[in-house]
């Protein structure tokens, strides 16, 4: 094969590579984060079916953590987000899960699994506003950063761990 040959067909592979990077990489296609009006002005039961508006949480640095009880990765996640609302509460840090399920469901889920953190059920509202924060994939778990402004600081598809999301918090504490 000539080496002219050569070249363009390694330039025409590193164009393939280039585009399904952006394909597969939102972050890549200069997208910015979405707009918190959405999360501010939800409110949702909580597992005892009190109204909880999540603008009560607005001014301190939140962990928004989209699961459901059917989920594994949601469930093996969970006891690390109770460990970190623990640690980093004073720090003016609140995790709120918001359930893709309904009230009965939370509510069945919340006797069975205790955690220090606040649970919501949202069921399919939950799914609409995932995809409005940035969930374009619709996978669960599916977690959000807002820091103390309001603004999304960072999306985290997937179960996360405590050193990912202590390093995604590090600059807003």
């Amino acid at each position: 094969m000539s080496k002219p040959r050569r070249v363009l067909i390694v330039l025409l592979l590193i164009g393939v590579a280039a585009l399904l990077a952006v394909q597969f990489f939102p972050a890549l296609k200069g997208k910015s984060f979405a707009s918190t009006d959405a999360l501010f002005a939800s409110s949702f039961p909580d597992s005892e079916g009190k109204p909880q508006k999540l603008s009560q949480w607005r001014g301190k640095v939140l962990v928004v953590n989209f699961w459901a009880s059917w989920c594994g990765p949601c469930r093996e996640e969970m006891p690390m987000l109770d460990e970190f609302q623990a640690d980093y509460g004073a720090k003016d840090v609140r995790i709120v899960g918001i359930s893709a399920e309904d009230a009965d469901h939370l509510k069945a889920f919340s006797e069975e699994l205790k955690v220090g953190y606040t649970l919501l059920s949202g069921d399919f509202e939950a799914l609409a506003l995932a995809q409005a924060l940035g969930n374009d994939k619709g996978i669960l778990p599916f977690t959000v950063v807002v820091d103390k402004n309001g603004k999304i600081a960072n999306i985290m598809f997937g179960m996360i761990d405590k050193s990912t999301l202590e390093k995604a918090l590090a600059p807003l504490l």
